[in-house]
């Protein structure tokens, strides 16, 4: 029988690099593994300006948010965001100069205002999920069949913009969704 000492030199020998790349490449991944592989927030769009961001959640502050979709309504019990950033409504997509969005598990919306502009919305996402599916809106600049307002912090889009119901990929519906947000 060999001594320890002599165990080792054979198994460096014999089994040599290929077992140190797999001890390391185990190594690796069980430090790089984790409970959870979601990412711990969200991708945020930078811009070469400095921007602000307020975000309060209902029981913080004045901040809250609801997403009506043909006459199903739900407040969004997640944070509200509501972000100053440097506008350029020619880009592709269009940004306006304050961006709000809010989600839970059930919803969530993203859409980007241009203050002092006729037209003050230039994008807007939304997502819902009801019992019988889920329905969305891509990233949309400009949305048809919408009206934006804005009363003080208070935004609101209401009509009936393209929806993809659920189980469509490419078909879509005009359905009567009322999006508001209070920003604090």
């Amino acid at each position: 029988m060999r001594n320890p000492y002599q165990l080792r030199n054979w198994c460096a020998s014999v089994l040599g690099t290929p077992l140190l790349v797999v001890a390391v490449s185990a190594a690796a991944l069980t430090a790089c593994s984790g409970k959870n592989a979601e990412p711990t927030s969200q991708p945020v769009r930078s811009s070469a300006s400095k921007s602000a961001t307020v975000e309060t959640t209902h029981t913080g502050g004045t901040a809250r948010a609801d997403i009506t979709l043909n006459g199903h309504v739900h407040a969004i019990s997640g944070p509200v965001n509501c972000t100053a950033q440097a506008a350029n409504p020619s880009a592709t997509p269009p940004l306006g100069n304050i961006a709000i969005s809010a989600s839970d598990s059930t919803a969530s919306f993203a859409m980007s205002w241009l203050s002092n502009a006729r037209s003050p919305l230039m994008a807007l996402t939304f997502s819902y999920k009801l019992d019988h599916g889920d329905y969305s809106m891509p990233y949309y600049p400009k949305p048809p069949n919408v009206e934006a307002t804005v009363q003080g912090n208070s935004y609101t889009v209401k009509g009936t913009p393209p929806v993809l119901a659920p189980g469509e990929s490419t078909l879509t519906k005009n359905l009567p969704v009322e999006i508001h947000a209070t920003c604090p």
